[in-house]
């Protein structure tokens, strides 16, 4: 667990904001983040979620945003404005 993330739970955030569960709306690019995260620590479920979402997203969505976002998670800055 790197960051203080697991994989289990970065998997569990993207699941929520995918759908928007838990959350007023779904958030394809906040679910793209939490995937991603989940990936980087080592799950397989977060990589196949991962390339499923951004199936379902332009190619702008998937540009640095994402990044940007998952660096500042992993960072503790967890302000995405």
């Amino acid at each position: 667990m790197e960051h203080g993330f697991s994989r289990r739970g970065g998997w569990s955030l993207g699941y929520a904001y995918a759908g928007g569960r838990g959350f007023p709306e779904e958030d394809k690019v906040q679910a793209y983040v939490w995937y991603n995260i989940a990936a980087a620590n080592g799950s397989e479920k977060g990589k196949e979620w991962k390339a499923k979402v951004a199936e379902e997203m332009t190619k702008k969505q998937i540009g640095l945003i994402p990044y940007e976002r998952a660096f500042r998670c992993a960072t503790g800055q967890y302000s995405f404005n």
